[in-house]
């Protein structure tokens, strides 16, 4: 058996996440029954994050093991061609028997946008959270510094997580104006728990709006109880936009 990763991106609007589930559509489920189609047997995929329902991707990591008998350029077109077009194949590579797309991770980015004008961008529906109105960035930033580190994230952790523990590393978060009426938020960290991104947003865009000072960050963080933080933003406006690995150095 050979191992091979592909490189994925999706739109999420029209799934229930990434995780295979018996029911509904998902990413994976999409990916494994073309794979499975073309190799003629059941495939196993493994995936390096389980996106929730309706978070995109822009460079999402999956695995399989291949008998061999496709070349990765089979692979690559034959997978674009039988699964929907929100979801493609960006690349397909062979890789070592120990590569696992989560646990050989080093670490992952996401990106969170805001739409901040009074109507929202015709080009912002799906793919971010309205919030009409001007947002403090330079409060936003001091409170995010809070998060920067190693923390129990308890607080920013969704309620039946399932994570053997709540303790995380974030490496960076930077909150800047990418346009006049957009606003992005750039996480960076070793792994996530379950809505830990879409909860420190919202946390921030409280601050943000001018309804909490940036210390009550570190007061929340502090609590390691989720009611003690703020709402959980959308999910539409949440992008995976990296997965770090050894092989694939750190941005700079």
């Amino acid at each position: 058996m050979n191992r091979v990763r592909l490189r994925v991106a999706y739109l999420g609007g029209a799934y229930h996440g990434w995780q295979i589930q018996p029911t509904v559509p998902t990413v994976q489920g999409e990916i494994t029954r073309a794979l499975s189609t073309l190799l003629r047997r059941e495939v196993r995929t493994w995936g390096a994050s389980r996106t929730d329902a309706g978070v995109h991707a822009l460079d999402q990591c999956c695995a399989f093991d291949d008998p061999g008998d496709r070349t990765t350029g089979e692979i690559l077109r034959a997978v674009n061609r039988m699964t929907p077009l929100d979801i493609r194949v960006l690349a397909v590579e062979a890789t070592d028997a120990t590569f696992h797309p989560r646990h050989s991770a080093r670490g992952k980015r996401y990106r969170y946008t805001l739409s901040t004008g009074f109507g929202m961008h015709p080009f912002d529906l799906g793919r971010a959270w309205h919030v009409p109105r001007d947002l403090d960035v330079d409060a936003m930033n001091a409170a995010a510094a809070y998060l920067v580190g190693e923390h129990d994230f308890t607080s920013f952790r969704a309620r039946g997580c399932q994570a053997d523990g709540p303790v995380r590393e974030l490496f960076g978060i930077t909150v800047r104006h990418a346009d006049w009426d957009r606003v992005e938020v750039e996480v960076v960290g070793s792994a996530f728990l379950k809505y830990m991104v879409r909860n420190i947003v919202g946390t921030l865009v409280d601050v943000g709006r001018g309804y909490r000072p940036p210390s009550w960050v570190a007061e929340a963080l502090a609590a390691k109880d989720r009611s003690a933080a703020g709402q959980t933003a959308p999910p539409e406006g949440l992008v995976l936009e990296k997965i770090f690995y050894p092989s694939h150095p750190w941005a700079t």
